[in-house]
């Protein structure tokens, strides 16, 4: 699998081409376009946040991000314990559904996307 960013800008609220993104020997991350750079140095990781592909899509087929908004349906010990929302989580080794208000997580499993912590926080605030 070939790894896929995204990146949001957190000071104007919208997404950054990760087309754009480029880091240094260092670690360091830049963001330019036109022969120009719009964040280097100490602003790198106050303005942009970099969210990883989880290599999986949706039952809709649309790649699932890290910091996805995401409905499942969850069953545990062969039971429907009913319809969740929740978000893309990165949990010890692999990719994990975590349902607002549950203590666990669960693997991601024919869900949907239904939106993404930056443009649809009230997802998570209404359940």
């Amino acid at each position: 699998m070939t790894p896929k960013f995204r990146a949001w800008d957190v000071k104007d609220r919208r997404w950054l081409s990760p087309l754009n993104l480029l880091m240094d020997m260092t670690g360091e991350l830049y963001w330019g376009f036109a022969g120009t750079v719009k964040y280097q140095g100490n602003q790198k990781t106050a303005n942009i946040i970099i969210e990883q592909w989880t290599g999986l899509p949706d039952r809709n087929g649309v790649e699932i991000y890290e910091g996805d908004i995401y409905r499942q349906i969850v069953w545990m010990n062969g039971r429907n314990e009913g319809i969740f929302l929740g978000q893309i989580v990165w949990e010890r080794d692999s990719w994990r559904f975590l349902p607002i208000n549950e203590q666990i997580t669960f693997r991601i499993d024919s869900g949907k996307v239904i939106g993404n912590i930056h443009e649809n926080p009230e997802l998570l605030e209404a359940s």
